[in-house]
């Protein structure tokens, strides 16, 4: 039992030593630059007329995001991720459903965090701080910054890391008690 304690622990720590990396700190950067079009394109949405009247915040912000996803792509397959045993075609459907996973996550989030903003009057502590940013920004940031660190992870290991349908078969063939070749095919 302390075995299985002490290999749970170790996992632990090895998925968060994905975070402390050359690979990591390039994904920053790059998203850094896919959240500045993600927050420039979503925001210009919810912001400027016609669109501000034409869209409710939540499809501004997901059209922001999806924005986002072809830049942080694109500089991710290019520049930082080397993995190359599937086409890029591959990689972009795998990418695209991660990406639409994160952008529920940021449109749920950052809708959530405006409702909370909204609530605590958020935007006073804001401009007593000097930041002269609305709430329906504030509450987009915060969600693009964390949904990040969900987006790596994802990418890592299955866009750039082998796929979904082949680490989802061996997380079940791992979880299969009968021995090898006895596997009922589905």
């Amino acid at each position: 039992m302390f075995n299985r304690i002490a290999h749970g622990w170790q996992r632990c720590i090895d998925v968060l030593t994905i975070y402390i990396s050359r690979e990591f700190l390039i994904f920053v950067i790059f998203a850094g630059v896919a959240a500045l079009t993600n927050l420039i394109v979503g925001s210009g949405l919810y912001t400027l007329a016609p669109f501000k009247t034409l869209l409710p915040y939540w499809l501004a912000v997901g059209i922001g995001a999806f924005s986002g996803l072809v830049v942080n792509f694109g500089l991710n397959a290019r520049y930082n991720f080397k993995a190359q045993s599937r086409n890029r075609l591959q990689q972009f459907r795998t990418f695209c459903v991660i990406a639409g996973i994160g952008i529920v996550l940021t449109v749920g989030l950052s809708s959530d965090l405006l409702v909370l903003f909204r609530r605590i009057a958020f935007d006073a502590a804001l401009h007593r701080v000097g930041l002269n940013v609305s709430l329906e920004f504030a509450s987009h940031f915060l969600a693009v910054g964390l949904v990040g660190f969900f987006s790596f992870a994802g990418h890592k290991f299955f866009t750039f890391g082998g796929g979904l349908r082949v680490k989802v078969r061996v997380f079940l063939r791992a979880r299969d008690p009968r021995p090898r070749g006895q596997e009922v095919e589905a």
